[in-house]
């Protein structure tokens, strides 16, 4: 529970989401379908029906990843989120929505992201 009150705390912190009609007090449901490590990233992947279409999956993810950096002590630019389907896959880094979104500039991205 006291995991749960973090995350949306931190949600409500970074603006995420706010245009998303998700109740973040009532918890996010469900279960991540694959969990990769490759090239030193752990790689969230979700498959979802109709992923083009999928309206919650990046604030799904995105609180996975943040709990999963909680508990792990992993650092969340060390996640990749995805979903798919049978035709589609899309991709997102948990770190970069949280950068972008408090505007951090570029210069200062480079200690937290090595591609900037």
């Amino acid at each position: 529970m006291r995991l749960c009150g973090r995350i949306t705390l931190a949600v409500g912190r970074f603006r995420l989401f706010r245009d998303s009609d998700l109740d973040f007090l009532e918890g996010v449901t469900g279960h991540i379908d694959l969990v990769q490590i490759r090239y030193g990233y752990v790689h969230l992947l979700d498959l979802k029906p109709e992923a083009a279409k999928e309206k919650h999956a990046m604030a799904q993810l995105f609180l996975y990843a943040l709990a999963l950096s909680t508990r792990t002590g992993i650092w969340l630019r060390n996640f990749v989120c995805g979903w798919f389907d049978e035709k589609d896959y899309f991709e997102f880094r948990p770190a970069d929505v949280v950068l972008k979104m408090e505007k951090v500039g570029k210069d200062d991205m480079r200690k937290y992201i090595p591609r900037f």
